[in-house]
């Protein structure tokens, strides 16, 4: 992660995702947060998406596992200027022992109900 101060925006589609995972283990968000902030984070870009995508292994707590078997986090990282800021998205979350990987056909369809969303967003139409 660079040193530019960043911030964290979690968009509706995620929030549900964090809703049902803290259910199941109840240290997600704290394991989540506590690996965007390590400097040691973003360490594999998505091809296709400018090094905007990233993939980020996240360490389980609850799962008591390391960055193996914990989480997998798709990451949209957007640096705005002015002010100087990273806004971070975190786009789809999911335990690695539930699923291996995402297909390129499911991510597709994730980062597309992104765009939509951040479309919306930007035009003032909402976006839930």
């Amino acid at each position: 992660m660079s040193n530019t101060p960043s911030q964290l925006v979690f968009w509706p589609h995620f929030e549900r995702e964090l809703k049902r995972l803290k259910r199941k283990y109840p240290r997600v968000e704290e394991d989540l947060r506590n690996a965007i902030a390590s400097s040691s984070t973003r360490t594999d870009a998505v091809p296709g998406y400018a090094h905007r995508l990233w993939k980020v292994r996240i360490p389980s707590r609850d799962q008591r596992r390391g960055t193996r078997g914990g989480f997998r986090l798709y990451l949209w990282v957007e640096f705005n200027t002015p002010p100087n800021v990273e806004t971070l998205y975190p786009v789809t979350l999911y335990p690695k022992s539930e699923r291996e990987d995402l297909s390129a056909d499911e991510l597709g369809a994730v980062i597309k109900r992104f765009y939509d969303w951040v479309a919306d967003m930007r035009s003032g139409t909402g976006g839930n």
